[in-house]
């Protein structure tokens, strides 16, 4: 069944499993949670199940769990994205066109191909443009039948509370540690390193998404070399260890610069993680929980050395630097200057 696909978000597949049963689907639903945590795949599986062959009159599943059958024509097509009654909308240099939402309310006025519905999913719904969002609204106050509009985001607080307030919201949960593990050594091979496997479901943070990018920018070996920098970082160090992280972020003239911004903040990330947790060793709270426990003993050295108002102020310089980050600052110049600052911090504690 398709939604043995979907883990760890058993309350939306029970709910949904439900509300198919009863026929009473609301025509907008909004999925929030973390990336990385099956929105996207449980929207696609949700409108197979809605679009597929076996179907009362109605409007119910036939199978047994509600579920598509993945077998029919419907399901098959669905799964090779040649399905004519679902249309899949995603960001085109980060923003949502109002064109792509003009094209889903020409759609949604056409009678369904051969089925009751039509499936609309708009992933990353917050990138809606302004003229998108008010484009999208219209289309929700006065909902053509059979159409079912699906957008996943990451915050509700992103998205126009006029929109959020026309659809039924559907909250996505981080995936259990066990499962995200399963997940992890199922599709990567990391097994055999069992320290850097219980850290990377920790920095994981319940999301497969993360989980890939810091397996994909080699994080978990890389993320040892780093924090032996950090170790012993001086002033005179500061170009050394930033040609270094550079390095990790190697520039593409194809994918241009905001991929490299990209594998700069996992760096970054994970220095703020570093200076977190040499915090909690500093003021007794190591018991709680170190995202880096394996490196406790780095950890707890850098947290001797250093006063908690540097530390402080250390993970303020980070916080500033993803900001220029985000404001495309230049790379080289922020990463140089971030780690000067950093030595110069540390060697004045």
């Amino acid at each position: 069944m398709s939604f043995d696909k979907v883990l760890s978000q058993s309350h939306v597949v029970r709910y949904f499993q439900g509300t198919i049963s009863r026929g009473r689907l609301a025509h907008a639903y909004v999925f929030c949670g973390p990336d990385g945590v099956g929105k996207a795949l449980f929207a696609r599986e949700l409108a197979k199940a809605l679009l597929c062959e076996k179907v009362d009159e109605s409007g119910g599943n036939s199978t047994v769990n509600k579920d598509a059958c993945d077998v029919c024509k419907s399901c098959r097509t669905a799964d090779k994205g040649e399905n004519p009654n679902l249309s899949w909308i995603t960001p085109a240099y980060k923003v949502i066109p109002i064109s792509s939402i003009q094209e889903l309310d020409r759609l949604a006025a056409l009678k369904p191909v051969e089925s009751r519905r039509r499936v609309f999913v708009i992933e990353e719904a917050e990138k809606m443009s302004v003229e998108a969002a008010n484009c999208l609204l219209k289309t929700l106050e006065e909902p053509p039948s059979g159409v079912v509009i699906i957008l996943t985001t990451t915050s509700l607080l992103r998205l126009p509370r006029t929109i959020v307030s026309r659809c039924q919201v559907l909250r996505f949960h981080p995936l259990e540690p066990d499962v995200l593990k399963r997940l992890i050594t199922k599709n990567f091979d990391v097994a055999n390193d069992v320290d850097g496997l219980e850290w990377l479901i920790r920095a994981s943070c319940g999301s497969m998404g993360r989980a890939a990018t810091l397996i994909n920018e080699e994080a978990v070996s890389r993320r040892r070399k780093l924090f032996d920098r950090l170790s012993s970082l001086h002033p005179e160090d500061n170009f050394l260890i930033s040609q270094e992280v550079l390095d990790w972020c190697p520039h593409d003239k194809d994918e241009g610069l905001e991929v490299r911004r990209s594998q700069l903040r996992v760096w970054m990330y994970l220095m703020l993680e570093y200076y977190r947790d040499a915090l909690l060793c500093k003021v007794g709270a190591g018991d709680i929980g170190l995202f880096n426990s394996d490196a406790q003993d780095n950890i707890s050295t850098k947290a001797r050395r250093l006063s908690v108002g540097t530390i402080m102020n250390i993970m303020d310089e980070i916080e500033y630097s993803l900001e220029g980050l985000q404001r495309n600052a230049n790379i080289n110049l922020l990463v140089e200057n971030m780690f000067t600052r950093i030595a110069r911090l540390e060697s004045e504690s």
